[in-house]
């Protein structure tokens, strides 16, 4: 499937809001599996999310509105109501960046304590070899 979105306002954002003209291409094989183009450029599903994000059109855009979805947002709570300002203000750009930003560094941190336990292991084992290669009743010199 393939969407072309006329650009000639230059409207959209980095590295894309140059064309007049962008395309959004989605491949999908027979295993399930996809793959993205923007401009037929291989691009990851996040530039297609990225490019969209702080325009209204996306998951919760409000340039077009489905069936129900004004009683939805009259009906919203205030998470729900607050994450369709920041969409419609293009904060949720950001927000998305920290989180994913915020998951990786716990992650990184995970590693680190992983590989300082291992670095601590190891060091012990180093210790034990090192005493078992000294005879018990040497004597020094």
């Amino acid at each position: 499937m393939e969407l072309v979105f006329d650009n000639s306002d230059h409207s959209l954002q980095g590295a894309w809001g140059q064309y007049a003209e962008v395309s959004i291409k989605r491949q999908l094989t027979r295993q399930g599996e996809s793959t993205y183009f923007i401009n037929n450029q291989t691009v990851r599903r996040r530039d297609i999310t990225d490019l969209f994000l702080g325009t209204g059109v996306g998951a919760r855009g409000y340039a077009v509105i489905e069936q129900g979805m004004i009683s939805r947002i009259i009906e919203a709570r205030p998470e729900e109501l607050r994450a369709y300002i920041e969409e419609a203000a293009g904060v949720s750009k950001y927000k998305e960046r920290r989180k994913e930003t915020e998951g990786r560094l716990k992650d990184t941190r995970e590693h680190l304590q992983r590989l300082g336990d291992l670095q601590n292991e190891l060091a012990r084992q180093v210790e034990k070899l090192e005493n078992r290669r000294k005879p018990p009743n040497a004597t020094n010199p």
